[in-house]
Parts: C-alpha cells; structure tokens; sequence
C-alpha cells in the first residue's frame, strides 16, 4: 500500500472513530510505527488532523471532546481489566455510585454480569448505564434528572443531597 492509500484510510478512521492510535494502525494496515507517525506527520503538516502523543485526532474534534461512542472504542482491553478489578470491591448489597465515563460503563456491565450485582443499589448519572441497568427487568429502576446533559451523556447537577437524605433513612 502506498502512502497516498494509507492516508486516506487513516482520514476515514479519524472520520468515523474522531481518534486513531499509532500501534492499531501499524497493526492494521502491516507497515512499522514508523511508517505510520510519517504518515500521520504528513497530514498534520496539510492541516488535515493533529498530532498528539501515541496518535492522531481529528481537526474537528479538537474543540469538543469526542462522542460517548468513540471513546468507548478506545483502550478497550485496559477499561476491560479496570472493570473486572473494580468489581471487587464490591459486595453483595451495597450502595454504589457509577459516574459518565465509558470505563464507568464498562465496569456497570461487569458488575451486572457479576454475583456481586445481588441486591445491589446504583446511583448513576450516567444516562448509557441507566438504560443498561433499565434493560436488566431483575433490577428495580428509578430515575431522577435535573440538569443538562453533557458530552458524556450523564446528567449533571444531580441533587446528591436528597438522594444521600433518603437512603439514610
């Protein structure tokens, strides 16, 4: 594959993921690293996306943080084993609170899959792990929301005060 070929496949990558990673692509497409960051170089150089450590970044993202559904395609195998320690740490029973991020989503589906999930209480201001919890029909299911949502599909300004009050109760 010539190095027009693999720039141009490298833009559709960053089209459709907002991110690419050196190593996956070296993998990928059979050429070194090396052969790769030049690649990478060369675009940036043309403006077409943005170098940074370990990859790129497309142009267009570089104002915003990417969508839910591009970082939940990153680093897979390291949110994997986060996950599977985070479970842990929890018992049967507990209360537990799941935040918006994508390795929070990967531990939720973890710790739903796990013996530990029996009796379980999650508050989440996550809106991907409420559906998640949601589609589990063994799970009793409330939802309270007052905020906007953010990039990361949570919701913020959660009223952590009235939720603490009524499980004390």
């Amino acid at each position: 594959m010539i190095s027009s070929q693999r720039q141009h496949l490298i833009l559709s990558r960053l089209r459709t993921r907002g991110a690419v990673r050196i190593t996956a692509l070296s993998k990928e497409l059979g050429v070194s690293a090396m052969t790769i960051r030049r690649d990478i170089a060369d675009l940036a150089d043309k403006g077409l996306l943005k170098r940074v450590h370990g990859g790129a970044v497309s142009t267009s993202t570089l104002l915003s943080e990417p969508l839910f559904s591009v970082k939940s395609q990153m680093d897979i195998g390291l949110k994997d084993a986060i996950a599977q320690e985070a479970v842990k740490y929890v018992a049967p029973g507990d209360v537990i609170a799941i935040g918006g991020g994508t390795t929070a989503y990967v531990f939720a589906q973890h710790l739903l899959e796990s013996q530990q999930s029996s009796g379980i209480t999650i508050l989440t201001n996550s809106i991907p792990v409420a559906e998640l919890v949601q589609a589990l029909e063994k799970y009793g299911f409330v939802t309270r929301t007052n905020g906007q949502g953010s990039t990361e599909y949570e919701v913020v300004k959660f009223q952590s005060d009235e939720v603490e009050r009524n499980f004390r109760q």
